[in-house]
């Protein structure tokens, strides 16, 4: 295995690591958001001063998560990962590639 050999393997390993982060975020959100299902934050409304009185409003805010969004994000992570791993195979195991010439 020459030099140049080595370096785009380790530039590949490197891309499925990324690749493979990005996966197992996918799927971490769509367990949450098949758990949750929905989550709340405060929203500052309207602010005021009286003399040395500061008046705020807040405002609760809830957004509510669909199932099919949290199920698909987990499909497309799962999918994800498949490939990663197959990809990550024929990287650690050069022989499986085929050649077509």
């Amino acid at each position: 295995m020459t030099i140049l050999e080595k370096s785009q393997s380790i530039n590949r390993k490197q891309e499925i690591n990324k690749y493979v982060i990005v996966t197992v975020a996918l799927i971490i959100v769509g367990i949450l958001g098949l758990t949750f299902g929905q989550f709340s934050y405060i929203k500052e409304t309207q602010s005021t001063n009286l003399d040395s009185h500061e008046i705020t409003v807040n405002e609760k805010q809830t957004v509510n998560n669909p199932v099919w969004v949290g199920g698909r994000s987990i499909v497309v992570g799962a999918g994800m990962s498949f490939f990663a791993l197959v990809i990550g195979l024929r990287i650690a195991v050069p022989h499986l590639e085929r050649n077509y010439s």
